[in-house]
């Protein structure tokens, strides 16, 4: 669809690899759930959070029996040496399940910015996977997934931070991320189920092409 394009010109990636959600918090619930849910005797996750994440990020990794959180420095960043323990100590004790990390790109409510390309390098030298809210970020400075590819695994964002109608978040992954849904249906492509909202679809879309 146009607005799929536009959300994918947006942040420089394939359309195929776009998912529309009900809301930013939404998405953030089926980067989480739909990841540590996915083959549950098979894919186990330990899930790593910070803790300035949105509530909903924060709660959808809460309710995984696996979860900690990771230390933030004085500015409220992550704290890559923090993290670098936890990796190394969970791939020395827990070899049989997978680090999972959960950082937002930015807080806009205390301004403060995480190095994204950082925290993937370091959580993929560890064989982990990252996921990233983007929605604090997305009104002030630009994403290339072409830049981020190699170092995020999951992107999501809320439309309504870009002045979009309500009713309307984004999810992107990378093609070898599997995630279960948390609402069965047919639509986009059987990753979240109902009817989509597609009056804020279309409002995301034109927005997301002022914006680009």
């Amino acid at each position: 669809s146009e607005a799929r394009r536009s959300a994918a010109d947006f942040i420089h990636a394939d359309p195929d690899d776009i998912f529309f959600t009900p809301s930013g918090s939404a998405a953030n619930s089926l980067a989480v759930n739909g990841i540590t849910s996915e083959n549950p005797l098979v894919n186990r996750f330990s899930v790593f959070c910070t803790p300035t994440s949105h509530k909903s990020m924060l709660e959808a990794c809460a309710s995984c029996p696996d979860h900690e959180f990771l230390r933030v420095t004085p500015e409220g960043a992550a704290d890559l040496s923090h993290l670098e323990y936890l990796l190394a100590r969970h791939n020395k004790y827990r070899k049989d399940v997978r680090a999972f990390v959960c950082v937002e790109a930015a807080n806009s409510e205390i301004g403060t910015i995480n190095d994204i390309p950082a925290v993937g390098s370091l959580v993929h030298r560890y064989h982990g996977i990252l996921a990233v809210d983007a929605t604090g970020y997305i009104p002030s400075l630009p994403i290339s997934m072409e830049a981020w590819k190699n170092h995020v695994d999951i992107l999501t964002f809320s439309g309504h931070k870009l002045h979009t109608l309500k009713g309307c978040g984004v999810l992107w992954k990378h093609k070898n991320i599997a995630l279960k849904p948390l609402i069965y249906g047919s639509q986009e492509r059987g990753l979240i189920g109902g009817t989509e909202n597609v009056l804020a679809i279309a409002s995301l879309g034109k927005a997301l092409r002022d914006y680009s």
